[in-house]
């Protein structure tokens, strides 16, 4: 099976929430994701913060041989569905507490 990129706009999630959730602890009053278990090949620990701000302001999880912004994983974490396209209510793109996130359109995403 050929899973979709995070960054596609198939609604499709890339792996089960159940693999999600044995790797990683999402607060949703904080937005940060800890992680469960121990990477030795990245040299992290159980209760290290997860994930790298970028350039472009996101937070980048590196999971399943994949990269993944934190504000879909928080999403897919809370409500169990991969989305399409996620925004943040205050325009800040490393704020991925949950009541900050929002389901959007392209259209309201730019704006």
């Amino acid at each position: 099976m050929v899973r979709k990129s995070a960054r596609t706009k198939g609604a499709t999630a890339p792996f089960p929430l159940s693999e999600l959730k044995s790797l990683l602890h999402y607060d949703e009053a904080t937005g940060i994701f800890t992680w469960l278990v121990d990477q030795k090949r990245r040299q992290v620990k159980s209760g290290d913060i997860a994930g790298t701000l970028q350039k472009n302001g996101y937070i980048e999880i590196g999971l399943m041989n994949q990269r993944h912004y934190a504000h879909r994983l928080a999403w897919y974490y809370v409500t169990g569905e991969w989305p399409r396209l996620i925004d943040h209510k205050d325009r800040v793109r490393s704020h991925n507490w949950f009541s900050n996130l929002r389901k959007a359109t392209p259209s309201e995403s730019v704006a």
